[in-house]
């Protein structure tokens, strides 16, 4: 883990003080650049603590009771929505830091909650559809099993919640954009 954050501070350290000492650092380009390094850096953190509890091609060390496909692709989809998650945020902030209409944002959060309700489902679906660990020994102890009725419950009623919100956030945006905002040839 500390690899992984000392190759993003290699990465983001000189480019930020090579902006800053040359002039070119303004408020609202800090803005985006914060917003993309706190994009980078959380999402690189959630990867990695999903990658060490998951174990991809080490049983022995696995937290999760997940079998070896199962583990190989949960920390990619935990990473992935760790990212809609942050980024939704982070650009949150700079639409309002840089005054960008109101439909960017209500258009940014429809689409976000719409890759969120795929992801969690995706998910759901990876940790439901495996077989568990193999060779498993009696005392060995497992955290975080989730049964397969658990993950079909959790499922049911993720998707009309997950759905409603983005249809809402669609009719808002809708509404709001044609009853605010004027055509240009007006």
């Amino acid at each position: 883990m500390a690899a992984s954050f000392g190759i993003l501070l290699i990465l983001f350290g000189p480019v930020y003080l090579s902006l800053r000492i040359g002039g070119f650092m303004t408020e609202r380009f800090e803005l985006v650049y914060r917003a993309a390094v706190d994009i980078f850096f959380t999402t690189t953190l959630y990867f990695v603590l999903a990658r060490r509890l998951a174990a991809p091609g080490q049983p022995s060390w696995r937290i999760l009771d997940l079998d070896d496909k199962a583990a190989a692709r949960l920390p990619i989809l935990a990473g992935l929505a760790s990212f809609v998650s942050v980024a939704t945020r982070s650009f949150g902030t700079v639409s309002d830091g840089l005054y960008l209409p109101v439909t960017y944002t209500i258009g940014q959060l429809a689409l976000s909650a719409l890759a969120m309700l795929l992801l969690l489902a995706a998910i759901l679906l990876t940790v439901r559809g495996q077989a568990g660990l193999p060779g498993r020994t009696p005392g060995r102890r497992v955290y975080f099993h989730l049964g397969a009725t658990a993950c079909a419950a959790a499922l049911a009623v993720e998707s009309p919640l997950g759905l409603a919100p983005c249809s809402g956030l669609c009719g808002a945006g809708n509404y709001i954009s044609s009853r605010y905002s004027k055509p240009a040839s007006c």
